[in-house]
């Protein structure tokens, strides 16, 4: 799926707004409850909401439930989002920054959940807010940060709280790795020494 051209560096624009508007780093983690908050936006896990329970029992299938989390209407207090509390913290974190994505994204959401309760996954909308959540998440100049900082993958992840595959995922398209290969091409080329 191709993004609209600007997608990505918009992206990061929203990534380092929200950090300004948190007064955190452009380079440190954001705790995505804390910007659901700022947003002004309901975040409610899963165990919570046993009313739901017989309607939408996919959501109470406990560690085996597929859904992670779902951007949708709440009675009283406009949209929010709904997050599976049985899934590992780091699961938890990206599930709602990228429920929060289809949220700034204004992604209509009968788009998102069928009348039924169940997801529709039109696969534009999960492309954008996927590639959002992940920004939202580490942005290009964490990315950099990182890998200049040469902080181990493992303590990235914790620090920022995404898997291993999302971290690698963003330190590639980020564009970071393609970066810090070539500062250290140009420090290997001043440093080689001459024979003259």
């Amino acid at each position: 799926m191709v993004l609209k051209r600007g997608f990505l560096a918009e992206a990061n624009k929203y990534a380092l707004e929200f950090r300004n508007e948190l007064q955190v780093a452009p380079h440190d983690p954001l705790c995505p409850w804390q910007l659901a908050a700022h947003l002004e936006i309901p975040v409610i896990a899963i165990s919570k909401l046993k009313m739901l329970e017989e309607k939408h029992h996919i959501f109470f299938q406990k560690s085996k439930c597929p859904v992670s989390a779902a951007a949708l209407p709440i009675n009283g207090m406009g949209r929010g989002i709904v997050y599976n509390d049985h899934h590992p913290k780091n699961r938890q974190s990206s599930s709602i920054a990228h429920e929060i994505s289809h949220i700034v994204l204004r992604h209509d959401t009968a788009q998102i959940m069928h009348a039924d309760g169940t997801r529709n996954f039109d696969s534009a909308l999960e492309e954008e807010a996927s590639n959002l959540g992940g920004i939202l998440q580490v942005p290009d100049k964490a990315a950099l940060y990182i890998l200049s900082e040469n902080i181990p993958i493992p303590k990235a992840c914790d620090d920022y709280k995404v898997s291993p595959q999302l971290m690698e995922w963003r330190l590639n398209k980020s564009g970071a790795r393609r970066i810090v290969a070539q500062r250290s091409r140009k420090v290997q080329l001043v440093n080689f020494p001459s024979n003259n």
